[in-house]
């Protein structure tokens, strides 16, 4: 595992979101993300961290933080989310079909979709072995 990765943070928050590119640390007893813009330190006990896990398929991490009412989820990306909303387009709104019927507008938020689950697959190869490592790291310095 490197001493450090770079990352993009998102709370996973209903509602929400917002990343933010940083980089990311263990200084034991503690997961430590650095964001770039402002230089802020956001320190995350070790203590605190009851799940750690990579989504398949996806240079992807997420930490399962706290337990009861205080438990929240945040997500590491270790490549560069993809939009979490589509863009509208001058092109998206609903347009007539043949025979009388209304276009779904829907498609294109669908195609963004399955372009983003395709980009998060490939970044996954050359990602799925550094996020390992960082798993790991975190599962041992857990144990101390």
């Amino acid at each position: 595992m490197d001493d450090q990765a770079v990352v993009w943070m998102v709370p996973l928050v209903q509602g929400s979101s917002e990343e933010h590119r940083g980089v990311l640390t263990l200084e034991a007893p503690d997961l430590v993300f650095t964001d770039r813009r402002d230089t802020e330190r956001l320190a995350i006990p070790l203590a605190d961290i009851r799940k750690a896990k990579r989504v398949r398929g996806s240079p992807i991490m997420v930490l399962t933080l706290g337990d009861g009412p205080a438990r929240r989820e945040v997500a590491f990306y270790f490549a560069p989310p993809p939009p979490l909303k589509s863009q509208p387009r001058p092109l998206d709104r609903p347009r007539l079909a043949p025979f009388g019927g209304v276009r779904d507008a829907d498609k294109t938020t669908k195609k963004v979709m399955r372009t983003n689950v395709s980009y998060l697959h490939q970044a996954n190869a050359s990602k799925k072995a550094e996020i390992e490592s960082w798993l790991k790291a975190i599962r041992e310095a857990r144990r101390v």
